[in-house]
């Protein structure tokens, strides 16, 4: 899946902390981070969410979405898994 810059920077941030106005910081403009993560969610890399706190406030953010999270750990385990096995190769040839 191809990503503009801007996108893929934002899922950098998104690894960090979710997005909601107010939370530190924007791309460019609420409206310009809000139509970069609407593009994100299409792609299903982000979801929407909301959050209660006490006082009846309400919180509508975004967030990396499950899936992307998943596929995330998942890449981080082979590349683990592959990574053992170079070292045994490696250490078989030599």
């Amino acid at each position: 899946m191809l990503l503009g810059k801007n996108q893929a920077e934002m899922i950098q941030y998104l690894k960090d902390r979710p997005w909601f106005k107010g939370c530190g910081w924007v791309w460019d403009t609420d409206s310009g981070t809000i139509r970069i993560l609407e593009s994100l969610i299409k792609k299903g890399l982000v979801e929407k969410y909301v959050r209660r706190q006490k006082g009846g406030y309400i919180w509508h953010g975004y967030r990396l979405s499950k899936e992307y999270q998943e596929k995330e750990e998942m890449e981080k385990a082979f590349n683990v898994i592959l990574h053992r096995k170079k070292k045994k190769w490696k250490k078989l040839l030599s």
